[in-house]
């Protein structure tokens, strides 16, 4: 029985040094909540932009077949996948912040991961037009795989270039942060949208 009382105690003591130990970790690989509020604002905005610009070249269709009730939840549907499009991507810089390196990612959260984004952002565009692309090329699935290979290391080459270049060049961060205190107002907006359509997205389907 004090056997395994003991060994009991030892389990459980070395269960709180590990959970301590990882507490510790997330501490010091976790951007504050400052930091983590930045990057959302620069993650939003273009993610909202896209989204709007899409439904509002369908608004006029949508407006002639469907009650506005209809429509608006279209749009909470728009917002609530803009959202929580936003709420991955933060959580994938979430990640990297984790288990990178401190010093390759976590001392320059907000700058790297804002480039990285606009980056990552703009390299996704074409691929939103896959139809267009295989039909220019004639269908040719080698050439198609040729130039998504060529795509990755077009977006592996920049994102080298950009990140070295944020080390080494204060004002190039300077300009990244001066950059998100303009567009928070506009950021704000948007996320403050998403939380009254997501609530007429619930009344919908309460109702």
């Amino acid at each position: 029985m004090r056997a395994n009382f003991t060994r009991w105690k030892a389990t459980r003591l070395l269960a709180d040094k590990l959970q301590f130990a990882l507490m510790e970790l997330l501490r010091q690989r976790l951007p504050s909540r400052q930091e983590a509020a930045a990057l959302i604002m620069v993650i939003a905005l273009p993610i909202h932009i896209r989204a709007w610009l899409i439904f509002l070249h369908e608004a006029p269709g949508y407006i002639l077949r469907m009650t506005l009730w209809d429509v608006a939840g279209i749009c909470a549907y728009v917002q609530f996948t803009t959202f929580l499009e936003t709420a991955i991507f933060l959580v994938g810089f979430l990640f990297l912040s984790i288990t990178l390196p401190e010093k390759f990612f976590r001392t320059y959260f907000v700058p790297q991961g804002s480039l990285l984004f606009i980056l990552f952002f703009f390299w996704l565009l074409p691929f939103h037009n896959q139809y267009q692309v295989l039909a220019r090329i004639g269908w040719d699935l080698t050439i198609y795989a040729k130039l998504v290979a060529a795509w990755f290391g077009l977006f592996a080459l920049l994102a080298a270039v950009f990140l070295i270049g944020l080390r080494r060049l204060p004002r190039l961060v300077g300009f990244i942060q001066s950059s998100i205190r303009r567009i928070t107002p506009l950021s704000i907006t948007y996320l403050a949208a998403d939380l009254i359509f997501i609530l007429i997205l619930a009344v919908r389907y309460l109702g």
